[in-house]
């Protein structure tokens, strides 16, 4: 009887396992496809600003991909420390724009540079917002 009890307990936790390495493994599944999805949705936007060739813009989207697995990496790492992730945020950012610049025209380089000074701003206007209401 004690043997039958601890068998079915041991079937019992195996299946909680199983479920519990699906669920994860899913979700794991669904951010990367979204990450995908928004990598792909920021190279189009810059293929349209700045008139990518189809190889640039593979190559844009892939630096995007990765970014934003190393971004949220530096979020876990960084929790609770808000001015050290801004800092570690800042830095990723400008070392993703140098490897893009890497990859543009001169022409597409000064449409860059206008276009990383606009999201700055709009990052900038963000958090004087975000100061502003705390």
């Amino acid at each position: 009887m004690m043997m039958q009890q601890q068998f079915r307990l041991s079937n019992i936790a195996w299946a909680v396992l199983v479920l519990l390495v699906t669920v994860v493994s899913q979700s794991m599944r669904a951010q990367t496809s979204e990450d995908s999805s928004r990598a792909a949705n920021r190279a189009a936007v810059l293929k349209d600003s700045l008139g990518l060739s189809d190889e640039q813009t593979a190559k844009v989207q892939a630096i995007f991909l990765k970014s934003m697995g190393q971004m949220a990496k530096e979020r876990e790492e960084h929790q609770g420390d808000r001015m050290e992730m801004m800092q570690a945020m800042r830095t990723h950012m400008q070392e993703m724009d140098k490897e893009i610049n890497a990859l543009l025209t001169p022409d597409q380089q000064k449409k860059y540079e206008q276009l990383v000074k606009e999201r700055r701003e709009r990052m900038r206007q963000r958090m004087q917002n975000q100061d502003g209401n705390q």
